[in-house]
């Protein structure tokens, strides 16, 4: 029998595992940087993070400003504590970082009853925690380019969806009672008509009777003047507001 060939190891005859080096690779553009590029590339992780937290907060979000650049700052920080122990330590802190953001990502997210919320926030922590790593690695080019996309996601597609998906939009709705009508079964009666309807406040009215308002979202097909129409034909409805 001829030698076993030396590309082949054990049974059934795998292919050898090739070892990755860094022959060819610009070791000094990802190795520790000094003082001032450390400092530098912590001030590009903080500032975009810090514009698209000012925007999530403008839109009435709880995950802001603060929580952007922090965050940021977090995942800039580790992945520079990557880069000062060298080797794979890197590689492996920075997927710790979108690993561990995933746990303040859940923390925005709030399921209510047929609705989750939130979901719009936690992604964009998560590409803040990604624009902390590409700024402490030096990836300025891949940094820039995700803000910028970024923020046209977050500015400028919001009045492009509501366009073009005009049902997906929330509904406020408020409702006055009669005196004695139950807001509860006001309330059912409302979800025959808008079925996710959500009650997020209860008032009394000067006339004695009681004022309910929700959310909602329009059924496809049906316009705001039909809704309007077939709750106020409801029974103990005194008057209705749609906000649309």
């Amino acid at each position: 029998m001829g030698a076993v060939p030396a590309d082949r190891v054990g049974w059934p005859y795998l292919p050898a595992p090739r070892v990755a080096t860094l022959e060819g690779m610009d070791v000094q553009a990802i190795g520790e940087p000094d003082a001032a590029e450390a400092l530098l590339r912590t001030l590009l992780a903080v500032g975009p993070a810090a514009l698209i937290g000012l925007q999530r907060e403008l839109s009435g979000q709880q995950a802001g400003l603060r929580t952007h650049a922090l965050l940021a700052l977090g995942a800039c920080l580790f992945t520079l504590a990557g880069l000062h122990l060298g080797g794979t330590e890197a590689g492996r802190v920075a997927g710790q970082v979108a690993t561990g953001v995933g746990f303040i990502g859940a923390g925005t997210i709030i399921r209510d009853s047929l609705r989750v919320k939130g979901l719009t926030t936690a992604a964009s922590l998560w590409v803040t925690a990604a624009i902390g790593v590409a700024a402490a690695v030096g990836a300025y080019s891949a940094l820039a380019a995700t803000v910028a996309v970024t923020l046209l996601v977050l500015l400028i597609v919001p009045p492009i969806e509501r366009q073009i998906l005009p049902h997906r939009k929330q509904q406020r709705v408020t409702v006055s009672l009669e005196p004695g009508t139950s807001p509860a079964s006001a309330a059912r009666s409302i979800a025959a008509i808008l079925p996710d309807f959500q009650v997020i406040r209860v008032r009394s009215t000067s006339a004695g009777g009681q004022a309910l308002t929700g959310e909602a979202r329009l059924q496809r097909g049906v316009g705001p003047v039909e809704v309007l129409a077939d709750i106020q034909a409801l029974r103990g409805i005194r008057d209705v507001d749609l906000t649309i």
